[in-house]
C-alpha cells in the first residue's frame, strides 16, 4: 500500500526516532519545518519526506567512500534523514532560528547507529508543544494533521488517539 504515491514501508513497524527542526515562517499562514543543517524543508502538506545525498561532488577527499553510492542512506556516507533513538538528546547550538522537536517515523533503506538512525523516508508523527511558539505550532499541527504532545515520551498515546 502507498500513502499519496510514496512507497510503503518494507517492514510492518517503522523506525521511531526523535529530531529537531528549524521552525520558519512564524508569521506565515502555515509555518514550515526545515533542516538545521541543510537548505531543505519538510513537505508542508504532511506528506513524508525522501532523503537525498547532499554530499557535494567536490568532496574529493572524503575518507570513507567514493563520491557516489547506490542508495540513500549509505553506510559510507552521512546522508539520510537523521533521528535519535531517545527523546532526551542535546539541542544543537548555533542555530539562530526557533527550534522545535518532534517524533518521526522512518522506513525504507536505513542505517542504524548507536545513538540514532538514518532513513530513506520519514514522516512527522508528533511535535512537541512549546508555549513560545504556540500559535505557529498550532497552525502547523492542524494543517498537517500532526498531533502536539507535551512530552515526547507520550507520543505513543498521542498517535493512538490521533488514529482513532
Amino acid at each position: 500500500m502507498t500513502r499519496q504515491g510514496w512507497p510503503a514501508p518494507d517492514a510492518a513497524t517503522p523506525l521511531v526516532g526523535y529530531r529537531e527542526w528549524c521552525l520558519r515562517g512564524l508569521e506565515d499562514p502555515v509555518p514550515e519545518l526545515h533542516s538545521l543543517f541543510h537548505a531543505t524543508g519538510w513537505p508542508s502538506d504532511g506528506r513524508p519526506t525522501a532523503a537525498a545525498c547532499l554530499r557535494p561532488a567536490t568532496w574529493l577527499l572524503w575518507p570513507r567512500s567514493d563520491r557516489r553510492h547506490a542508495g540513500v542512506p549509505d553506510a559510507s556516507c552521512e546522508c539520510g534523514i537523521h533521528a535519535y533513538l531517545r527523546p532526551d538528546f542535546a539541542s544543537f547550538n548555533g542555530v539562530r532560528e526557533p527550534k522545535v522537536r518532534g517524533v518521526v517515523l522512518g522506513w525504507g533503506r536505513y542505517v542504524l547507529g548507536t545513538v540514532g538512525w538514518r532513513a530513506e523516508f520519514a514522516s512527522v508523527a508528533a511535535l512537541l508543544a512549546d508555549d513560545a511558539y504556540a500559535p505557529a505550532l498550532d497552525l502547523l499541527a492542524v494543517s498537517q494533521g500532526i498531533p502536539l504532545v507535551t512530552d515526547l515520551r507520550d507520543v505513543r498515546l498521542a498517535m493512538i488517539e490521533h488514529a482513532a
